[in-house]
């Protein structure tokens, strides 16, 4: 059973995040950091809990060694990913585009930071950090089509790692679309509308 808790520091301060133990698919036990919220945190242990006991009763394959590739540094990668979109990136073998190349460049850290990743082997089975933090953006309120961009630019970046071999599979493919739809509907400017800005 999934055990939640709260770690301190030296001078005995609680740390913020909730940290959960449970017991992988080899039996061993295992540590893992949640969020600032209990329920959130025994929610994600359940999860993660589950799925190594599917594995160890034998209806899910067991994850691969992490290889070498896997322990290269989230950042460098990243650079790696941004440098080809600005010469190749785009159709046609052509750059990226200016706001696509500005979403790419303020969304990657920020998953960085918000997923705590270091090397792209954190990547893996990161599923439900990530839709944690979507739920997060979306109590900030921002729109679907923001929220979208972020997951694209973070799916993206996964596609990349796997056409390179650095990612075995994209841990984004199971996740379902966010709606992206307008809040407000725009539409095109009156004949009298148009008088008026013209004069």
């Amino acid at each position: 059973m999934a055990h939640v808790y709260q770690s301190k520091n030296r001078n005995g301060k609680v740390h913020p995040k909730y940290r959960f133990q449970y017991i992988d698919y080899t039996g061993r036990r295992r540590t893992g950091t949640g969020t600032t919220s209990k329920k959130e945190t025994k929610d994600i242990a359940e999860k993660v809990e589950a799925e190594h006991k599917l594995i160890r009763n034998g209806y899910k394959e067991a994850p691969k060694a992490v290889t070498k590739n896997q322990m290269l540094d989230y950042s460098d990668v990243a650079e790696e990913y941004l440098d080809w979109g600005r010469i190749q990136g785009g159709r046609g073998g052509k750059p990226w585009g200016k706001g696509h190349l500005r979403n790419r460049v303020r969304h990657l850290p920020w998953w960085k930071n918000e997923l705590r990743l270091r090397k792209i082997a954190d990547l893996n089975g990161c599923l439900v950090e990530v839709e944690k933090a979507i739920r997060k953006l979306m109590r900030t309120g921002r729109s679907g089509k923001t929220i979208a961009n972020y997951i694209d630019s973070l799916k993206s970046f996964c596609n990349y790692c796997v056409e390179r071999d650095y990612l075995e599979i994209n841990p984004l493919n199971k996740m379902k679309n966010i709606d992206s739809s307008p809040r407000k509907i725009r539409r095109c400017l009156t004949k009298d509308e148009i008088n008026v800005s013209v004069k």
